[in-house]
């Protein structure tokens, strides 16, 4: 795509070199080694680089610099030759129209010389540009030209709120393979603060934000606390309207958008009452609310498409759930103070109930301004007449649509009725005659014999489906049977699949059957 690969470069162009007062204060934080021959007394520290006279040096022994006072692990010249320390930090720095956090991993290396290679090393990094989301990016590598040491989308995405993200994808022999990063909480860089902030719409926020940001970071969506730094700057400049609702009193609204957005903000609005499409009479009852979240304010929002009373609004969100004001209120528009009478009579229990009730009422067409229907005295028993109506549409349509193979089934029948049918003086069995027979059987019987499989391997000459009645009780159901054309019984079944002690009894008819009329000579059916 030329508009991704045209955003990786505009963005990741923008590196800078990284100032030397941030690698100072890397360097500050970095881990502090004495370093000394073994034996000596004289020992180098890493932090300041100056030679210092100890009185006792041990390895691993923790000393204090004499030279910058700072405390630190004694280590042998022989011991720490070739070994390394590292530590990741983030950068902030401007990029045109907005920001890139880059995570620096500070890398030492010590040697027996006392010497230190330094360097820093860069694999991942999260822009915002304003007014867009952010992105984050890896660096990637790879054995031809085309991708060797560049910067590429991170496929995991920050954003997808797992556990560790992000990670940095790694290619090795054979195609890509991946290596999770736990970043961890790597320290932020302040001292160019100032200038971030003077340049964010979070300069007009109270303490520029952070106490928004620290809200964010408490709800551990990431192990980063720079991350809800970039959430809260990613929404303030997607939703400039933020700021009015933040600093009229909606700071739970806000944190709740910033952390998960669910709210249909009207962005170009100045005035809280307009951002939030409500009247100017809901919000100031809104405002009195102690706290008021996102799902609470959608609740109000819902109600007020269907009533201006706000005391009810605000009563009938306290109560009731979000799933409940959507169903009863907005897509069935039911009488609003009827039915908070009625669901106050009902058990928590009762109103999972009522509401499924209700779904499946209007699912059947029925008429859902009728109070009868809607507040039914007997909410059991209405309930299960309802689970019928429901079962019954699903069964027609079913015969509906198996009707199509009742030609084919009827030729079927023709050509083995002869050949498949038998009878004693309790029992008397015959072919399917239609597709919708066997599904009526399936759908009396409870079983999977109506699925339109068996109807096809029917067709197909595979197996026959056969009928087993009582010959006292001719159209009722009792055992349906699935035999081959070879007169195996593949299998039989009473209804709900199920088996009693006239078990026995169902398999001599059956074996009677096989030897009579297919001329077998095998034991009982199993």
């Amino acid at each position: 795509m030329a508009g991704k690969s045209d955003r990786i470069y505009r963005i990741n162009s923008q590196e800078k070199l990284l100032p030397k007062a941030f690698i100072n204060w890397m360097d500050n934080r970095m881990p502090r080694y004495i370093i000394y021959e073994s034996g000596k007394r004289k020992g180098t520290c890493t932090g300041c680089g100056k030679t210092s006279e100890f009185t006792k040096l041990k390895y691993n022994q923790s000393v204090t610099c004499p030279a910058c006072r700072k405390r630190a692990v004694a280590k042998t010249e022989k011991r720490i030759d070739g070994k390394k320390a590292s530590r990741k930090f983030v950068y902030i720095q401007k990029i045109n129209n907005g920001i890139m956090a880059r995570f620096i991993e500070r890398i030492y290396t010590f040697h027996a010389t006392r010497e230190i290679d330094k360097e820093c090393y860069e694999s991942l990094r999260a822009a915002v540009e304003k007014g867009r989301r952010q992105y984050w990016y890896e660096k990637r590598f790879c054995y031809g030209e085309r991708d060797y040491n560049r910067w590429g989308e991170n496929n995991v995405k920050w954003n997808v709120r797992a556990e560790n993200s992000p990670v940095v994808r790694i290619a090795g022999y054979g195609g890509w393979s991946y290596r999770y990063e736990d970043i961890g909480d790597p320290p932020v860089y302040t001292k160019n603060q100032k200038g971030i902030m003077a340049d964010s719409m979070l300069r007009f926020l109270p303490g520029q934000g952070k106490e928004l940001i620290d809200q964010i970071n408490d709800r551990n969506r990431y192990r980063a606390t720079i991350s809800g730094f970039l959430d809260v700057y990613e929404k303030f400049h997607q939703y400039p309207c933020l700021e009015a609702l933040y600093k009229c009193g909606m700071k739970k609204v806000v944190e709740d958008f910033i952390y998960k957005p669910k709210l249909n903000l009207k962005k170009k609005e100045h005035q809280p009452h307009k951002i939030l499409g409500i009247s100017k009479e809901l919000f100031r009852g809104l405002r009195e609310e102690k706290e008021v979240t996102q799902d609470y304010l959608i609740k109000c929002i819902g109600l007020h498409s269907v009533t201006g009373n706000v005391p009810l609004i605000l009563k009938i969100a306290q109560k009731m759930e979000s799933r409940e004001i959507e169903l009863f209120f907005e897509q069935i528009h039911m009488p609003i103070k009827k039915t908070l009478r009625y669901l106050e009579k009902l058990e928590r229990g009762e109103k999972i109930t009522y509401m499924d009730y209700i779904r499946m009422a209007s699912d059947a067409g029925s008429d859902m301004t009728s109070e009868f229907v809607l507040f039914p005295r007997d909410l059991e028993e209405a309930h299960d007449a309802m689970i019928e109506v429901r079962d019954e549409t699903k069964r027609r349509r079913q015969r509906e649509e198996a009707k199509k193979m009742d030609s084919d089934i009827e030729k079927v029948y023709k050509k083995i009725q002869k050949r498949f049918s038998y009878e004693d003086e309790t029992y008397m069995m015959r072919p399917a005659k239609s597709n919708v027979e066997i599904v009526m059987e399936g759908q009396k019987q409870h079983i999977c014999v109506g699925y339109g499989g068996y109807a096809k391997k029917m067709i197909a000459g595979e197996s026959y489906i056969l009928f087993l009645r009582k010959k006292s009780e001719p159209d009722k159901p009792y055992y349906t049977v699935e035999v081959s054309p070879d007169y195996d019984i593949i299998q039989r079944h009473g209804k709900y699949n199920k088996e009693g002690d006239e078990k026995q009894e169902i398999d001599a008819f059956l074996e009677k059957f096989r030897e009579e009329v297919g001329h077998v000579k095998v034991g009982y059916a199993s």
